[in-house]
């Protein structure tokens, strides 16, 4: 991942496992030198660290290019070569993608970036078109917690009681934020219920806290 380490790409990214897709989440995917980030895979990332800590493979399927079709795409490297029988493989996908990316692809393909567009018959231009819509990570690991934006697991919902937070179990005992499991996509979502949760939580444990000495004076 080291030559398209630092590109960013609007995408659309699933995620598939033994059970099958898993996922899909589509945004700005940024390509790093561990493998990708970005918002869509942070969306994504719970499926794939749980899949991953319980043993399972995991696949990241890539459509760079989510707004054109394998059809448009053909088109457009067809279009490219009629209109300059001079233009190179890489310059006519460097018209759809970044150009690391373009060059990415043919990398992985084994073309060499001269090769001209023109010569491309339709099975080379099949095999192209696929593997943009289909770019495909095979995913080994994930970053540490000292990486996380949010977590996942916690506290059961199950044993706490809903209006109050306080536990089920134990009685004066509140939980909020993330050490409940509760974890929500991108976009705030977290920070707010770790706000509106702790409010919640400290009225309640305060609430309780006054009951309880006004019954021992």
């Amino acid at each position: 991942m080291q030559n398209i380490a630092g590109v960013r790409q609007d995408a659309a990214i699933r995620l598939e496992s033994d059970s099958g897709v898993t996922a899909k989440a589509r945004g700005e995917i940024q390509f790093t030198d561990y493998g990708c980030s970005g918002i869509p895979v942070f969306q994504v990332s719970r499926h794939a660290v749980r899949a991953l800590s319980e043993g399972r493979e995991v696949t990241a399927c890539i459509d760079l290019l989510p707004d054109m079709t394998t059809e448009h795409i053909n088109a457009f490297i067809r279009a490219s070569a009629a209109h300059n029988s001079q233009s190179t493989l890489l310059d006519a996908i460097a018209g759809m993608l970044n150009m690391k990316l373009a060059k990415a692809m043919l990398d992985s393909l084994g073309i060499k970036y001269r090769f001209l567009a023109c010569n491309c018959n339709e099975r080379d231009i099949n095999v192209i078109s696929h593997l943009i819509k289909e770019f495909r990570m095979q995913l080994t690991g994930y970053k540490s917690f000292e990486n996380a934006q949010i977590c996942i697991g916690g506290v059961s919902l199950e044993d706490v009681n809903g209006r109050t937070l306080e536990s089920k179990l134990a009685h004066g005992i509140y939980f909020c934020g993330e050490i409940l499991d509760v974890d929500g996509i991108c976009g705030g979502y977290n920070l707010q219920w770790a706000w509106s949760s702790g409010h919640l939580a400290g009225i309640m444990a305060a609430q309780d806290q006054l009951r309880t000495e006004r019954r021992n004076q």
